[in-house]
């Protein structure tokens, strides 16, 4: 339940991100995002692992603290935005992708049980279709759930490549390494919030000092080579420690992968967000051209003019 009302949370946190943000500014919005998103984990982290300090239960109330606190201040601070699309969409599709991605996902699962199993090909390949079943449906249906055509775009592509490298190696350095520190070197959680600091403020700086890049005119391509070499120098670095007896031989490697991921996730966002069709993205309200001082209503990449509600 908590993942679920959580990555609902975080798809309409960068959803807002074009609704908010000033015209031809959206590296930079992508940017602050990320950084708030790291400050707020740097301190909801380090708090977490002091409350499982005392009982790994006080941890879990820390979401429904915060969730009750950000009720109000979204209904206080963001815009109205009227939703896009009214027909209904494709439930069969939306069916199919969740289960291929459970079932796929569960086949791989059982990797590390068996390379021979049938349990394991056979959910794969199960999942495989009904994957293949999803788009197909997508381009059968009036009104898809997901507009497959996107995979043509190279730059969504370059997108997907960038979203690759931030979410394996996000996942591979810093749930790999909390491991490592708390189950190998015996750390309490509340040590292992202390020793994730310099990688987290390193993601949030990173974020400032890249995003300022881009929107004065580093390209995407070239933060997104720069975040590859960044994090295969990290993990490269990582692979070297030996006989480690403190996260301190760790940090430097951390913080290569840290700024790596950083420089991945900004055209990360911002190819996605660019990339958009009208069709598939809410328009933002009246307020938000009134704060803007402009008439325009959304920023508009590659010089397309403003959408408007379907």
């Amino acid at each position: 339940m908590s993942g679920v009302g959580l990555g609902a949370v975080y798809a309409a946190a960068f959803a807002y991100i074009q609704v908010l943000a000033a015209p031809g500014r959206l590296p930079a919005a992508v940017a602050t995002f990320a950084a708030c998103s790291g400050a707020a984990s740097v301190l909801f982290t380090f708090s977490g692992g002091m409350l499982a300090g005392v009982d790994w239960r006080f941890a879990f109330m820390l979401v429904p603290l915060l969730s009750a606190l950000s009720i109000p201040a979204v209904l206080a601070l963001l815009p109205a935005v009227p939703p896009s699309v009214t027909e209904r969409r494709d439930i069969w599709g939306q069916l199919a992708l969740a289960s291929g991605m459970v079932v796929f996902l569960y086949g791989v699962s059982q990797l590390a049980s068996s390379l021979t199993s049938p349990l394991t090909w056979g959910a794969m390949l199960l999942g495989l279709a009904l994957l293949g079943a999803f788009v197909w449906s997508q381009t059968r249906v009036a009104h898809p759930f997901f507009p497959v055509a996107l995979f043509r775009r190279p730059l969504f592509l370059a997108a997907l490549c960038a979203g690759f490298v931030f979410n394996a190696g996000g996942a591979v350095a810093f749930l790999q390494l909390s491991n490592l520190w708390q189950y190998v070197l015996g750390l309490a959680p509340s040590s292992v919030a202390i020793w994730q600091l310099p990688v987290s403020v390193t993601s949030i700086v990173g974020a400032i000092v890249l995003g300022r890049l881009m929107t004065r005119g580093m390209t995407a391509q070239r933060s997104l080579l720069l975040g590859a070499l960044l994090t295969a120098a990290g993990f490269t670095l990582a692979f070297f420690v030996r006989d480690a007896t403190t996260p301190l031989a760790f940090v430097p490697a951390g913080i290569l992968v840290a700024l790596g991921l950083t420089a991945a996730a900004l055209p990360y966002g911002t190819l996605v967000l660019g990339e958009a069709p009208a069709e598939f993205y809410g328009p933002p309200s009246p307020a938000r051209a009134r704060r803007s001082g402009s008439s325009s209503t959304r920023s508009a990449p590659r010089s397309r003019p403003s959408w408007s509600p379907r």
